[in-house]
């Protein structure tokens, strides 16, 4: 009897331990839509790409900056200092992006695609 709960615990401590150093893969979702009238990403994803998510989009941005080291979520309309205007939506694993095409000139279009192909290219 001492011996199958032993073997109980043991299997038990060593399916913890599996699945502790083996998590579940991580389930990344992003969607880009464009349309004549905006251009919109949205993405899920493993809250550990958070950082570089953040450092993605603070360099695509240059020289304005969204994301100081203590900001973890974010839901406000921006207004960058070139004029460029978007809806970011942030937190820990997920980020919705919405631009309006014509609210924003054609340089700030450009902007907005390095800023999307940043983000996916983190996500990918």
């Amino acid at each position: 009897m001492k011996k199958n709960s032993f073997l109980f615990v043991l299997i038990f401590l060593a399916t913890i331990l599996n699945v502790v150093a083996n998590p579940l893969p991580e389930k990344t979702l992003v969607s880009v839509v464009e349309t004549d009238h905006y251009y919109e990403l949205r993405a899920t994803y493993d809250e550990r790409k958070n950082e570089a998510l953040k450092k993605a989009i603070n360099n695509s941005l240059q020289p304005d900056k969204l994301f100081g080291q203590s900001i973890t979520q974010y839901d406000a309309y921006i207004v960058l200092d070139d004029g460029t205007r978007f809806r970011l939506k942030f937190s820990d694993s997920k980020i919705v992006i919405k631009f309006s095409k014509k609210a924003n000139s054609a340089a700030s279009y450009e902007k907005m695609k390095k800023v999307f192909a940043a983000v996916k290219k983190v996500l990918k």
